[in-house]
């Protein structure tokens, strides 16, 4: 049985260098709803999900469009969302990349947040991990187009669970594992 992760393409939308929390969440809302960047199909890609008995995407916009760049028969579910980036009120301007790494590590900390926090975020990844596994063994090949830390903290779960891992496409969108587990 093979596992197809997928992250979603580069998304349509300007960084700003610098941030303040206001304009911090007005870039997050923006990213939310961001479709992404077309230039090309990746031949990488292509090839392996129209061998794919299934495909699946999170239902944010980005992971949905990049689904269905390479297949007419995507099933989303919020299952598969990536996790939420908690918002706090820094009274700081700081640049873009900076106020990502806080939030994300606060909330790595459980600091303060109003967001689905760690603890449930590793739990959700729990259950659409046995989903996707279930779906492999019932079609013998799922893909799936999510988001980078939802395919990492996925992956853990598919290493935990006997699958090998095979990097097909190495870029920062568009990055691309298969795994495969054998019948045992």
């Amino acid at each position: 049985m093979k596992i197809l992760l997928i992250r979603h393409g580069k998304p349509k939308i300007s960084n700003p260098f610098l941030v303040n929390a206001n304009s911090f969440k007005d870039w997050l809302t923006q990213y939310k709803n961001s479709s992404i960047m077309i230039n090309k199909k990746l031949k990488s890609i292509e090839k392996r999900v129209k061998e794919y008995d299934r495909v699946y995407s999170s239902n944010l916009n980005r992971a949905k469009q990049s689904a269905n760049l390479y297949s007419n028969n995507v099933e989303e579910n919020k299952l598969f969302n990536e996790a939420e980036m908690p918002l706090y009120n820094f009274k700081i301007v700081i640049p873009l990349f900076l106020m990502l790494f806080l939030s994300r590590f606060l909330w790595f900390l459980n600091f303060k947040i109003k967001v689905e926090n760690i603890h449930r975020y590793r739990e959700r990844v729990k259950i659409a991990s046995n989903f996707l596994i279930d779906q492999a063994n019932t079609n013998n090949s799922i893909a799936l187009f999510g988001h980078k830390l939802f395919n990492i903290f996925v992956s853990r779960q598919l290493i935990k669970n006997g699958f090998k891992k095979n990097i097909i496409n190495n870029s920062k969108y568009w990055y691309a594992v298969e795994y495969e587990k054998g019948d045992n």
